[in-house]
């Protein structure tokens, strides 16, 4: 998941949310964890390269939560799950893996109306071999100000 689509899931949960977050009362708590196919989604990376998703699930997770003084805390991960790929490098016929994590994380106060908001993508992507080929590394972060910090290690970019 791209840093875009975290801070977009991340200010659903603050409006209240849909999809993964659910209110309390409906979930039975806080936490919601959803398990999502994700074959057919690409890694975009530098010279044109591409690693197209041919396998595996993402567990998606997200909690969110209200403290007494009206604050809300969300944070949520992705992890792939046995996910496969193949690359556009004609006659290449290697299945590569794709392991790592992303992160996102905020605090909100509606009394203040400010909030601070961070995320981390960190990917390889595995040879048949075991080394990395090519990888996602993407941290991000907004202070209450609204000002952002964006950083790309990287040489791809996560799907979306």
């Amino acid at each position: 998941m791209g840093t875009v689509k975290k801070i977009a899931l991340g200010l659903a949960a603050v409006a209240g949310g849909v999809g993964l977050v659910a209110s309390p009362a409906s979930a039975g708590g806080p936490g919601q964890r959803q398990t999502i196919p994700v074959a057919g989604a690409v890694f975009s990376c530098d010279n044109g390269l591409a690693f197209t998703v041919t396998g595996g699930t993402i567990t998606a997770s997200i909690h969110d939560s209200f403290d007494p003084n009206g604050g809300e805390h969300v944070t949520g991960t992705t992890v792939p799950n046995q996910v496969t790929a193949s690359s556009n490098i004609p006659g290449d016929t290697s299945v590569y893996r794709i392991v790592g994590a992303d992160w996102f994380g905020g605090n909100f106060s509606a009394t203040q109306q400010t909030g601070v908001f961070s995320a981390t993508d960190h990917f390889q992507i595995v040879a048949p071999s075991g080394g990395t080929v090519a990888n996602v590394s993407e941290v991000f972060h907004m202070n209450r100000d609204g000002t952002v910090i964006s950083h790309d290690f990287g040489n791809c970019t996560t799907p979306g």
